[in-house]
């Protein structure tokens, strides 16, 4: 039997998709929730901590300026699972991203 962990992380971010056409190329908000999946038995309190030590940066951010090449639900979630992997916690396997509560994208070990 495999035992996995989850743990959510919220937060609002500006952001634009270069060559997009209509809203998606203009600035604008997002709130975001990502899950992080972990194998095994993680602390719950010990990754809060470390999920706000490692993306605390994101909240009101423009992440156009922190992650490249673009800013879309898949370079997101593809960014997150490799800074968890290598600032949160070795385990995590799986990260979902969903934008505003209708859309996202999910990328996996």
């Amino acid at each position: 039997m495999k035992t996995y962990t989850f743990r959510d992380f919220i937060w609002s971010s500006i952001h634009f998709i270069p060559g997009k056409h209509g809203a998606a190329a203009h600035p604008h908000w997002h709130q975001y929730r990502a899950r992080f999946w972990f194998t095994g038995n993680v602390d719950q309190d010990w990754l809060i901590e470390r999920l706000e030590k490692t993306f605390g940066r994101l909240h009101g951010a423009s992440l156009n300026s922190i992650i490249q090449p673009d800013s879309s639900d898949e370079t997101v979630a593809k960014w997150l699972l490799i800074e968890a992997t290598k600032n949160v916690c070795a385990t995590c396997f799986r990260v979902s991203v969903e934008n505003d509560g209708k859309r996202g994208a999910e990328v996996e070990v």
